[in-house]
């Protein structure tokens, strides 16, 4: 009885053919996607296609205006104006109707984020006052580091608040991803001091965070983080309250108004002030200790 064997060199030929052509079919798929991924891809997110924006408009494909005249590449195209120059005309009447329509959501986070500023701050020299005891002549210490937790929890909130209405702003545009991750922020704006709001905004995210370390280091305190600790750790709240500070000052829209300058000067000075006077009475204590 005779068996059909298939011959092993001709085996050996279809399985690289076979071979061949489906990696040649693989790398036209992969092909395909990478132009499909280029052709739809909007870095700046104003609409136009980055190939669309380098090889037909000639715009920047990670500004959403590239010639900085508060309208954005895609509605001076729509429009029938120029995107590389500024429309004089166009933008005046553009930032008229944005004075005079602003959204909600613009109104919140500003105000939102100047009440963060002065929680932030009552808590800071709170904790200041404290640890000097000089607060304790007018609250009990039970109920005032009550108090000082709650008005951490507020200064949380309002960041938080303060964060998640810019994302519903629909001139920053903001995503949580780039609000959550510091400096990736890929458009750029200039603030009411002129200055990027892409690092600005990465500082403001790491000031979040350190507020964030400091509510749940206090959570914590005397459960699973001794006091010696809990101190060390603590000390971390002065950076948050210097990277809010200059968050709110690089970025503030209302930087340039004269209470807003005021708020920030005397914020600063009181806890720089309560700061010096707390150094000097750990010096004092430590030199008593010394001598007995």
């Amino acid at each position: 009885m005779q068996t059909s064997m298939q011959h092993p060199i001709c085996g050996n030929r279809k399985a690289r053919v076979f071979t061949g052509f489906a990696r040649i079919l693989l790398f036209c798929v992969l092909m395909y996607s990478a132009q499909v991924h280029a052709s739809v891809k909007d870095t700046d997110a104003d609409g136009l296609t980055d190939v669309a924006e380098t090889d037909l408009y000639f715009t920047n494909p990670t500004d959403s205006d590239t010639d900085g005249d508060g309208i954005s590449d895609f509605q001076e195209i729509k429009q029938g104006t120029n995107p590389l120059v500024v429309n004089v005309t166009s933008s005046l009447a553009r930032q008229l109707q944005m004075d005079e329509q602003l959204p909600l959501a613009w109104y919140i986070g500003r105000a939102s984020g100047i009440l963060a500023f002065i929680l932030l701050t009552i808590v800071v020299v709170n904790g200041l006052l404290m640890t000097t005891r000089l607060v304790f002549r007018f609250l009990p210490p039970a109920l005032n580091y009550e108090m000082h937790r709650f008005l951490s929890w507020m200064a949380l909130v309002a960041v938080i608040g303060h964060f998640i209405s810019f994302t519903f702003d629909k001139y920053l545009r903001i995503t949580v991803s780039e609000g959550l991750i510091p400096f990736t922020l890929i458009r750029d704006f200039p603030s009411a001091l002129g200055y990027s709001l892409r690092w600005t905004i990465g500082i403001g995210t790491l000031a979040l965070y350190g507020i964030v370390a400091q509510v749940l280091v206090s959570q914590l305190k005397g459960r699973f983080i001794g006091l010696k600790k809990w101190r060390l750790l603590h000390y971390t709240g002065f950076l948050a309250y210097a990277l809010f500070l200059i968050h709110g000052i690089f970025a503030g829209t209302d930087s340039k108004e004269w209470w807003m300058i005021w708020l920030y000067s005397l914020s600063a000075s009181l806890v720089l002030l309560l700061t010096m006077l707390r150094i000097v009475a750990s010096i004092r204590n430590a030199r008593k200790v010394a001598v007995s």
